[in-house]
């Protein structure tokens, strides 16, 4: 393992300013950097700002710039965020990665100043969620980072008409859903309020059977279903949920993102029950089919189950992306 000295430490911090205060004060560049001092902590208050961005700048993002899902996962990952020179700058404070600028088109120069910026201040001035396109593009990039391809966090999209028909190599699922139906005569599926949701959310823990400790992605995925209980109206969130009678099998929960598309936030099924899974999803189609041309059923987390369910419904594409980390010597 290669020691770094203290020189080399200074030189490199040496560096860094040097290239802040050469961007800073030359008469060629009128960008104005942007300083992590002046980012805000997010407040539902902030909903607005983001909505507005999306209309400005429509564009299939990742699940991870909806502020509905980092208002729900902020207990457990807090950020801060500024609109900056006509780009949104998000900042994770924990894994302390910029998220990429979206916005208007970013320059390398300008992408590395801001990573100096961060790198100043005792930050790490990494990035994740930088497009594909983005990384081609600038060549460059591997002067600087380590670049590493984000496959765990690759959102899958799919068309909305494609969940609700299930035809072709979806069959199988339209088997499963109809078995389901047939089992289960007394079925309805209908919308459910925040307090309703509140009492599904109940019944996922069962179904998960105490399995989500402390620090299990479970435990924290609570922790966001809770928050949108407390703030679904607020959010503009919706809900669905699939009865047997009056025992509830399934639930579901979106909201509106940009783009034509629509979020799946969280679903949840009796593992018990063979088809509520692919019922409550189908019933979800069904329900957003005038509302949305596609579905962003968001990431795998590299988990292998959730993976191959999610690759088993053939997504029409993915919206892949990349960490990029600082060299640091």
């Amino acid at each position: 393992m290669k020691i770094i000295s203290n020189l080399e430490i200074a030189m490199r911090n040496f560096t860094i300013y040097n290239r802040l205060a050469y961007l800073k004060s030359t008469e060629n560049s009128k960008m104005k950097i942007l300083e992590p001092a002046e980012m805000m902590l997010l407040e539902i208050g902030h909903q607005k700002a983001f909505d507005d961005f999306y209309r400005t700048f429509p564009a299939f993002y990742p699940c991870e710039y909806s502020f509905r899902t980092l208002f729900l996962w902020h207990d457990s990952y807090p950020v801060r965020w500024k609109i900056h020179d006509s780009r949104l700058i998000i900042h994770h404070r924990f894994s302390d990665f910029i998220m990429f600028p979206h916005g208007e088109d970013i320059p390398l120069d300008e992408f590395m100043a801001m990573s100096d910026a961060f790198a100043a201040c005792g930050r790490s001035g990494n990035y994740s969620f930088v497009p594909e396109k983005y990384v081609k593009a600038n060549p460059g990039l591997k002067k600087h980072f380590y670049i590493k391809h984000n496959s765990g966090n690759a959102d899958y999209v799919y068309s909305t008409e494609k969940l609700l028909n299930l035809s072709g190599r979806l069959s199988r699922k339209k088997n499963l859903v109809s078995q389901f139906k047939r089992s289960h005569p007394d079925i309805s599926c209908r919308s459910l309020s925040g307090a309703e949701l509140a009492k599904a959310a109940e019944h996922a823990i069962e179904w998960e059977n105490g399995c989500a400790t402390s620090d299990h992605p479970l435990a924290f995925e609570s922790k966001a279903i809770r928050r949108s209980t407390e703030h679904f109206d607020e959010l503009g969130l919706e809900a669905l949920g699939l009865f047997a009678g009056d025992r509830l099998e399934a639930y579901s929960v979106f909201s509106r993102f940009c783009n034509d598309t629509c979020l799946v936030h969280f679903e949840k099924s009796n593992p018990e029950r063979k088809g509520a899974f692919q019922t409550i999803n189908n019933e979800t189609a069904k329900y957003l089919k005038d509302k949305c041309r596609f579905i962003n059923r968001e990431q795998d987390l590299g988990l292998p189950g959730l993976r191959k369910a999610k690759q088993s419904y053939h997504p029409d594409f993915m919206i892949s992306t990349y960490t990029l980390i600082r060299h640091r010597s």
